[in-house]
């Protein structure tokens, strides 16, 4: 938690301010396999993003499976109290095998939005772990949207010659899909003051007109160099769809093809016993305009747990700007 004071003249534009980012009260007991945490907490995974007021219960009835159940009110501002306008419920059962190097979980998950349905999404996880990989997926779909909200992978290998990689690849709604979307670009707050407008039907098709794809993927390889280096290299490229016009709001453009290389040589105990390095070279190229910046971040260690932290970043920037239709640099 936090609070925030200001004095002087500022005080009155920008008055005190306290935040509250975790407070929970915990149960547990593990002869019966049971867990309640209630308060402000944050749990990703199994359709709940981020932090919330509520309370989260969880039951491992058997050595290999479990049942958690959830609900609250999701929190947009530490800063805020208890907002009650959305409300959530979700369950997942969790399967984790014993000896096996897998486990999966199943959700549901539904949550309303000024009294009307929000959310209702169907999902799920899975991992598979072994010493020399590791997978994870996932995959989200919104029942009241009839909308594939994610759908992601990442995999890590160790391959031979010392080599390892990690592929992310990831296709999402973005933001996540829910008719609270409809309010974009909106001159009002509520879906009350949109009902006087729209029918409820109206107001979902505008949900969806309001929620881009967005597409990420990029492969990283590593590799030691030795006993105090490591090289590292990654290529990325990530792209949102654009949105269309409707109910007064303007067309959002594609933000086209993002795509960046990035290289980077970390050295650890290279001058001194307990320094490190990173020396890193990028490129990027995206709509907006090019990128090409090379970068050195050190950390020494001066005195007992004292460290010295110099960074030096040199960037060259190329900016696209439109004028009279034709593309400039």
């Amino acid at each position: 938690a936090g609070y925030a004071k200001n004095f002087g003249d500022a005080a009155a534009q920008n008055p005190d301010s306290k935040r509250v980012s975790l407070v929970t009260l915990e149960v547990a007991d593990r002869r019966l396999g049971l867990l309640a945490r209630a308060g402000r907490q944050t749990r990703n995974g199994d359709g709940l993003l981020g932090t919330f007021d509520g309370l989260f219960l969880g039951y491992q009835w058997k050595p290999a499976w479990g049942l958690t159940a959830t609900a609250g009110y999701p929190v947009e501002r530490t800063d805020a109290p208890v907002q009650t306008v959305r409300q959530f419920e979700a369950v997942s059962i969790n399967y984790t095998p014993q000896r096996a190097h897998w486990d999966a979980s199943m959700y549901t998950i539904v949550q309303n939005f000024d009294g009307l349905s929000d959310r209702q999404a169907v999902g799920m996880q899975g991992r598979y772990l072994v010493p020399k990989m590791s997978l994870i997926t996932l995959v989200e779909y919104d029942t009241l949207f009839n909308s594939l909200n994610a759908l992601s992978f990442l995999g890590t290998f160790q391959l031979p010659a010392r080599w390892s990689m990690s592929i992310d690849l990831e296709n999402r709604n973005s933001p996540v899909i829910t008719t609270r979307n409809s309010l974009i670009g909106q001159p009002v707050n509520t879906l009350a003051e949109m009902q006087q407008v729209f029918t409820l039907d109206q107001i979902y098709q505008l949900a969806r007109d309001r929620t881009p794809i967005t597409s990420n993927y990029s492969l990283t390889a590593s590799r030691p160099l030795g006993q105090r280096f490591q090289f590292s290299t990654t290529v990325s490229l990530s792209e949102t769809a654009e949105t269309i016009a409707s109910g007064g709001v303007n067309a959002q453009p594609a933000s086209g093809v993002n795509l960046t290389y990035q290289a980077q040589l970390y050295g650890s105990s290279v001058w001194r016993s307990g320094d490190f390095h990173v020396v890193s070279l990028a490129f990027a190229s995206t709509e907006s305009g090019k990128l090409v910046s090379l970068g050195l971040t050190s950390r020494f260690p001066i005195s007992g747990a004292w460290r010295l932290g110099p960074r030096l970043a040199i960037d060259r920037r190329t900016i696209r700007f439109h004028c009279a239709g034709e593309t400039s640099g």
